[in-house]
């Protein structure tokens, strides 16, 4: 799966065919788990969201509670239990800025002959 490379993105994975919907699983599971795309301040009823959520935020369900929701059913242990219990009060949804920077240092510029070696894949 390809992204844009900003440091907001999530990472860059190669993804089997033959276990397809469990890497992707696997792939949900850390995003969420990460502060910087799910946070949540349990005692002022916050969530607070990547900007995937809110620019994709149909791919997820109608209306920000349903996005929670979503990413509810991919969280573990305790943060699946807090966005549990704040999505049963009254629950402010927010969207943190998006870091368009880049993490990647010492990049190798990309040659031709590698372009080969993805096509073997």
């Amino acid at each position: 799966a390809l992204n844009c490379g900003a440091k907001a993105c999530p990472p860059v994975k190669w993804f089997t065919e033959e276990a397809l919907d469990e890497e992707l699983g696997i792939a949900a599971q850390a995003w969420v788990e990460l502060e910087d795309n799910v946070g949540v301040d349990a005692g002022k009823g916050v969530v607070t969201l990547s900007q995937i959520c809110n620019w994709y935020g149909a791919d997820f369900g109608k209306g920000s509670q349903e996005v929670v929701r979503t990413l509810a059913q991919h969280a573990l242990g305790d943060k699946k239990a807090t966005l549990t219990d704040v999505l049963c009060k009254k629950t402010t949804v927010k969207y943190s800025p998006y870091d368009w920077s880049n993490p990647a240092v010492n990049v190798v510029p990309f040659k031709e002959s590698c372009y080969k070696c993805l096509l073997v894949r």
